[in-house]
């Protein structure tokens, strides 16, 4: 069975260059409430080895929530007596973005970017901009989020993956669901722009590869060369 992205990214492609398609408004990453809170594994995405598992059950979704507040409140109580220690602070605005309390999860993002800016932690910092990014595009500001991510890759160079979730945010996010403004166009280039440079950390990378080559393949249909 192909999957969402398989059969939601030509569609959209075609519609960015110039055909008419329906249903693409609706294609969005779906990410609530199902991405661990372990930003240290590989993105998610559609279709992959490393997508999110198949709507858990009742009891499955009990028992997430269950550890996730557990981690949670072990966590609040080791900062109390190591409140600068930016690590700490990072895990806990992830379990907190994993239960979706993202107002918890944005304070807790903010003082660990404080506390890993004090330190000059430039690898720390990137992977708290990386949860800030997700946090900031669950709450709909893609545009905001591809900042954070552009951050992200600066400070870790060598890193796919802040440019691989940033082609993936504006291909599922901004790309079928652009703001006022903003044109589609500019989300398919910059996702683009990051698979490449996803391609060059990762010569063959299969998600970089996958979803280029479905980029590459709707353009021929439109007559148009890859660039």
């Amino acid at each position: 069975m192909a999957t969402r992205l398989e059969v939601a990214l030509p569609a959209a492609v075609a519609f960015v260059f110039g055909t008419a398609c329906g249903g693409i408004a609706g294609w969005l990453a779906a990410t609530g409430g199902q991405l661990q809170p372990d930003l240290s594994r590989p993105l998610p995405l559609a279709g992959s080895s490393s997508a999110p598992p198949p709507a858990a059950t009742s009891a499955e979704d009990a028992e997430r929530e269950r550890q996730l507040r557990e981690n949670l409140d072990r966590h609040l109580e080791l900062v109390e007596s190591d409140p600068g220690n930016v690590k700490l602070w990072r895990s806990i605005a992830e379990f907190q973005l994993g239960l979706n309390l993202l107002e918890d999860a944005r304070a807790s993002y903010e003082k660990a970017v404080t506390l890993a800016e004090g330190e000059g932690d430039d690898e720390e910092l990137g992977k708290i901009l990386m949860g800030q990014a997700l946090l900031l595009s669950e709450a709909g500001e893609n545009v905001e989020a591809l900042d954070l991510l552009d951050r992200s890759s600066a400070l870790m160079p060598e890193s796919i993956r802040p440019r691989l979730m940033a082609a993936f945010v504006c291909m599922t996010q901004l790309m079928p669901n652009p703001p006022p403004g903003y044109d589609r166009k500019d989300a398919v280039e910059r996702a683009e722009k990051n698979l490449a440079e996803v391609l060059l950390l990762s010569p063959g990378h299969p998600e970089a590869l996958r979803m280029q080559g479905m980029i590459d393949n709707v353009r021929r249909s439109l007559g148009q060369t890859p660039p």
